[in-house]
């Protein structure tokens, strides 16, 4: 996936994250990769263990290697725990685990691996849930995100669901808890039999993020292409949507995934979203640094643009004069329309429009701003630098809209430069609609003008 198509998602997930009545809502689901970005306490260099290192750990209890195998017993053994510890054999695995032991030793082995007291949320975390998710679900047995929850300020907090039994007149938005949580909520799920009966004993967890599915978009992040849970959920979801599955969003460093692979994906309605564009190949912390830039354009994606602030041409006046005209009309004809686009719904600029926030004396500046921009435009129609068909009338007719929003009457210097254009166009039956829509405005000017004057005989031409 190219860099145009990753902001393309962004700005998909950011426009729902911010008006959701208008886009619809997104839901996040969180897996291991992402307990990654937790900081640990005294400890630089150790992060909470993934699925393969929790993997590998039951691997050496059950396969203990000793001291007096032979060369090929030990590239046996080499084998035997790349392909046990690797994506679905991890569950097969755990449940040779509880068989060979028990579940309470395998909720100790989880406990102890993920050592939860021994980390406390990064900054990726509060980013994470400083968002507007409707619902954030995660499979991680950790406690990192209910923790974080309590650390970031929002305009509302999240429910911690942890069990199917709470799900029940909880309210949304809520970090719930799929497959248990440490110390309190068990059995963790992790083996195939836990997987064999969760849709069946846990119906209500399926049905929510199902219903999830159905009403948002769902993002996933922190999950490998072949992570158990992430195929045992698509599989669930495939199983009771089919092709009626919506789109996912699946979000991470996917530059080794093959085309085959991501072809499989996007045929299950799952975008891959490799944001490996991000970051550069040599950067320390690739997946973390990756994360933090896309959780900061979906943020800037959020951020109301104030056309006002960024204005072309800033430092002009009425006399001034733009050393090339045609870029001028180029530049200011593009910025006009976006001004006269975002103040469509006014038919007055209401306070908070007119000051954006930092006081009146600002506002002043504005409306003096295209004032004198209205300036220039009517004085490159007067001084005949333009032919008749290159006249910047929708550039004239776009300014005039704004003038007339902040309540700006007309005067008689440049009303003179209006009535020079409409010598230009007596018939104008051969002009175009663009162009007549644009002469209409300049006429309604006109006349506002001419009736405040009391001009009765030009306003009357102009109205008729």
């Amino acid at each position: 996936m190219g860099k145009e198509q990753v902001y393309s998602c962004a700005e998909d997930i950011a426009m729902r994250l911010k008006e959701d009545r208008k886009y619809g809502k997104a839901s996040l689901m969180v897996g291991a990769g992402f307990s990654k970005n937790a900081k640990s306490r005294g400890m630089k260099d150790i992060t909470p263990p993934d699925w393969s290192q929790l993997a590998d750990k039951m691997y050496c209890e059950l396969y203990p290697r000793f001291s007096d195998m032979t060369g090929e017993q030990k590239d046996e053994w080499k084998k035997q725990r790349i392909i046990k510890t690797s994506g679905k054999n991890v569950t097969k695995l755990a449940e040779e685990y509880i068989v060979n032991f028990d579940r309470n030793k395998m909720n100790h082995l989880i406990e102890n691996a993920i050592a939860d007291d021994l980390f406390f949320p990064g900054d990726l975390h509060k980013k994470l849930l400083m968002l507007n998710w409707e619902d954030i679900f995660t499979t991680n047995y950790d406690t990192l995100l209910e923790r974080t929850a309590n650390m970031v300020i929002r305009e509302k907090n999240y429910q911690i669901v942890c069990s199917h039994n709470d799900i029940a007149g909880s309210i949304s938005p809520r970090i719930v808890k799929l497959h248990g949580s440490i110390p309190h909520v068990k059995p963790y799920i992790i083996c195939d039999e836990d997987y064999r009966i969760y849709p069946i004993k846990y119906a209500a967890m399926v049905n929510t993020v199902q219903q999830a599915m159905l009403e948002t978009r769902l993002c996933l992040i922190g999950f490998s292409g072949d992570d158990p849970n992430f195929q045992r959920w698509m599989g669930w979801i495939r199983d009771n949507m089919g092709e009626c599955c919506p789109i996912i969003y699946l979000i991470g460093i996917y530059d080794k995934l093959s085309e085959p692979e991501r072809r499989l994906l996007e045929n299950r309605q799952i975008i891959v979203v490799d944001i490996s564009c991000l970051v550069g190949k040599e950067e320390a912390d690739r997946h973390g640094i990756a994360i933090s830039r896309f959780l900061d354009l979906l943020v800037e994606y959020q951020k109301d643009e104030d056309i006002f602030q960024e204005r072309p041409y800033s430092e002009a006046d009425e006399f001034w004069k733009p050393k090339d005209m045609n870029k001028y009309i180029r530049d200011m004809g593009v910025y006009l329309k976006r001004v006269a686009k975002e103040m469509q719904p006014y038919i007055l600029f209401p306070s908070e429009i007119k000051e954006k926030g930092v006081g009146k004396e600002v506002s002043k500046k504005y409306k003096e701003y295209f004032i004198n921009h209205f300036g220039v435009l009517i004085n490159v129609c007067k001084e005949g630098i333009f032919q008749k068909e290159e006249l910047p009338l929708i550039e004239i007719a776009d300014i005039i809209k704004i003038l007339r929003k902040y309540s700006v009457v007309l005067g008689d210097e440049n009303a003179e430069g209006l009535e020079k254009i409409f010598k230009y166009y007596i018939d104008i039956s051969v002009v175009s609609n663009d162009k007549l829509g644009a002469l209409t405005e300049i006429a309604l000017y006109l006349a506002e003008m001419y009736r405040i004057d009391g001009k009765n005989i030009e306003y009357e031409k102009k109205y008729h």
